[in-house]
């Protein structure tokens, strides 16, 4: 039994997901049925907007280096992969 928790463990997202999801919908529920007395709104458009476009250009971001990234390496299989190489002389 303790083999299949720990064979879960290994992978941390099968817990982070729903723990997220669930955290975000209790935020949900206390932003709008919550007890507000200072007045302020719990979140507003611009923090949605900042949210967003921070997940985008982080996405871009990443994604840009990983091209980059494979281009390099596929530049190097090409022309210093071991194959290519004449053999010692010796």
């Amino acid at each position: 039994m303790l083999d299949k928790v720990i064979d879960r463990l290994h992978d941390p997202a099968v817990y982070a997901l729903p723990a997220m999801a669930l955290l975000i919908v209790i935020e949900m529920l206390a932003l709008k049925y919550g007890d507000d007395q200072d007045g302020r709104p719990g979140y507003d458009l611009r923090d949605h907007r900042a949210s967003i476009l921070t997940g985008i250009g982080a996405l871009v971001s990443s994604t840009t280096l990983r091209t980059v990234a494979l281009a390099l390496y596929l530049l190097v299989y090409e022309y210093v992969a071991p194959g290519t190489c004449p053999p010692a002389r010796g």
